[in-house]
């Protein structure tokens, strides 16, 4: 007797989710296809704009990831200029020594045209402010620290 009544609460359970889940309305391929770009795990699909970019650079850097913030988020010229003249191996000695901690939620940017802006970070310790400029490459925030690194 149990058991025959379980087995009925299991068949209705499956009869209305079956129900709710074939009268649920299908999505257009156009949907399908931004949902499943927000799902791809590549470098720069979750950047949306300078303050995430400069965000996340930073938060690589905090971390000790520096190679991995300097190959994700450095302008193309000057990545390849650091690879050149083998400062990228001396990466994290020349960023430890030139950038501060910054509290990464009070991050403000000014756009300077479609592909150019500054963000503006205040400093954990001291009301005083930096500003770094970003560029926009491929389609991607870049950080431009060419004035700290040359």
């Amino acid at each position: 007797m149990k058991t025959a009544l379980l087995l009925v609460i299991i068949l209705i359970l499956a009869a209305g989710i079956s129900v709710l889940y074939y009268s649920t309305p299908d999505k257009t391929s156009k949907e399908k296809q931004t949902e499943t770009e927000k799902t791809i795990d590549t470098p720069q699909k979750d950047i949306n704009g300078p303050r995430d970019s400069a965000a996340s650079f930073f938060s690589y850097i905090y971390a000790g990831e520096y190679k991995t913030a300097a190959r994700r988020f450095l302008t193309k010229s000057l990545l390849t200029e650091l690879e050149q003249s083998g400062k990228l191996d001396k990466f994290n000695d020349i960023v430890n020594a030139n950038i501060p901690n910054y509290d990464l939620g009070k991050i403000q940017v000014n756009f300077a045209g479609e592909n150019k802006a500054n963000v503006s970070l205040q400093l954990i310790e001291d009301p005083a402010v930096m500003q770094y400029n970003m560029i926009k490459e491929d389609g991607e925030w870049k950080i431009d620290l060419s004035g700290i690194l040359k």
